[in-house]
């Protein structure tokens, strides 16, 4: 078996380092659209080369195998899904409407392809759980975590522990997410995933009053 190009081979050092991160830029999102169409386990380094029109000794520097490059494209996946969480909740009202807007949102992104495959099928075993968790938590938790401080600030949700409060809602968003990307029809199972997180959500908010 062939084994890492040696430094000499990579010719990284003609490189300039705007050149790399550019390089290593292309090299994610070529790798995003391979892991996303075909699947973890059917991409191969060969074909990611071959698609960014870089030597293997290139991506090698970069990257020390395909795992840590699709663990680079589950941070950007990841990071994707946060931004349209984040532009969805910053256009309500108050800070309940946000808390309610980024979840639905969250359950929309994850009917992408790209997410279903990437996030929710082959993240949890390329990167195990513990790695999928961590991930999920830098993206995800504290966004969920400030949503629901807000919204008690502001008393559309009744005081409680604000840290298992948010484990236990993105808990539940990560399984509906999961229960709706592979469902056979992600429509439907969209449409009841939002019924049950509507429930939890009222649930959280207790006996405060709620905005309409």
């Amino acid at each position: 078996m062939a084994g890492r190009p040696s430094q000499a081979e990579r010719g990284e050092h003609r490189t300039t380092p705007a050149q790399g991160q550019e390089t290593r830029a292309l090299l994610v999102d070529i790798a995003t659209e391979l892991f996303a169409s075909h699947g973890h386990a059917a991409v191969t380094m060969r074909q990611v080369c071959s698609r960014a029109a870089v030597t293997r000794g290139a991506l090698y520097h970069h990257f020390s195998g395909k795992d840590d490059l699709f663990r680079a494209a589950c941070e950007q996946v990841a990071a994707t899904v946060t931004d349209q969480v984040i532009a969805a909740a910053r256009r309500q009202p108050d800070a309940w409407s946000r808390l309610q807007a980024g979840c639905l949102a969250f359950l929309d992104a994850c009917t992408d392809q790209g997410v279903r495959q990437i996030l929710l099928t082959d993240a949890p075993s390329v990167l195990g759980w513990a790695g999928f968790r961590e991930l999920d938590a830098r993206h995800g938790l504290g966004l969920v975590r400030a949503g629901i401080q807000a919204a008690i600030d502001q008393g559309s949700v009744e005081p409680g522990p604000v840290d298992t409060l948010a484990h236990m809602l993105v808990a539940a968003l990560d399984e509906a997410a999961m229960l709706t990307g592979r469902a056979a029809s992600p429509a439907t199972a969209r449409h009841e995933a939002t019924l049950v997180i509507s429930r939890i959500l009222t649930g959280i908010a207790g006996s405060a009053t709620q905005p309409a």
